[in-house]
Parts: C-alpha cells; sequence; structure tokens
C-alpha cells in the first residue's frame, strides 16, 4: 500500500486512529518500523477516542515498539490520551516494567497527573 502511495499521516478514521497508532496498539513491530521508514508522524494527535503511538505501544507493553518510538522522537510526555493516561501511566498500570524503565530512561516525567482522576503513575502501578 505505501509503496502505491497510500498516505502513512491520513488523519484517524472510524477506529480514531492513524496507521501509527494502530500498529503500535497492536504490537506489529515490523508495520510500525515501515510507517515510520516512509514518514509516519509518530506524534501525530490521535482521534477523540484514540492515543498517541507511544501511549499505544506502552498500554499493550510492547517494549520494543516503545524503544523505537523513543528513538524516533515520540513525546513521552503527550498529554493523556483518551484512556486517561500517559505513555508511564499506561505502562504502570498494566505492570509493564521493562516499558516503564525504558520511559524513565528517556525523561518522561513520573509525577505527571492522569487527566481522568489526576493519579500519578505510582498511584497506577499500585
Amino acid at each position: 500500500l505505501i509503496d502505491a502511495g497510500a498516505d502513512v499521516n491520513a488523519p484517524p478514521g472510524s477506529y480514531d486512529s492513524t496507521a501509527l497508532q494502530a500498529a503500535a496498539r497492536g504490537g506489529h513491530e515490523a508495520v510500525v518500523k515501515e510507517l515510520m521508514a516512509a514518514g509516519a508522524d509518530v506524534n501525530a494527535p490521535p482521534g477523540s477516542y484514540g492515543t498517541t503511538a507511544l501511549q499505544a505501544a506502552a498500554l499493550g507493553g510492547h517494549k520494543a515498539i516503545v524503544k523505537e518510538l523513543i528513538a524516533a522522537g515520540a513525546n513521552v510526555n503527550a498529554p493523556p490520551g483518551s484512556y486517561g493516561t500517559t505513555a508511564l501511566q499506561a505502562a504502570a498500570r498494566g505492570g509493564h516494567e521493562a516499558v516503564v524503565r525504558e520511559l524513565i530512561d528517556a525523561g518522561t516525567d513520573v509525577n505527571a497527573p492522569s487527566g481522568s482522576y489526576g493519579t500519578t503513575a505510582l498511584q497506577a502501578a499500585a
């Protein structure tokens, strides 16, 4: 599809996700890499019910994708997505310790409050 001219930065459709956000959520590392190589925006805003690509990968515990997105310049401190959490809070709530470490090493704000309840990553992990 990319070779045929598909727009890798098409706005979120009915799934409220860009192609990169959907691939990150699904844990499809090869697709994530292909989309980024084709110029997909790693910081594209989500649709009204979506998450950023980094938040989606963190929520699913997809460490390799989290690393790829961070290396490509994904904002580790992007505001909470539709789930009301930052990438760090999503990873902490899911018990994804390796992803939490990646995000901390990348400089994420460990005290940022969630969008919905004002909780921090530490509270989410508990």
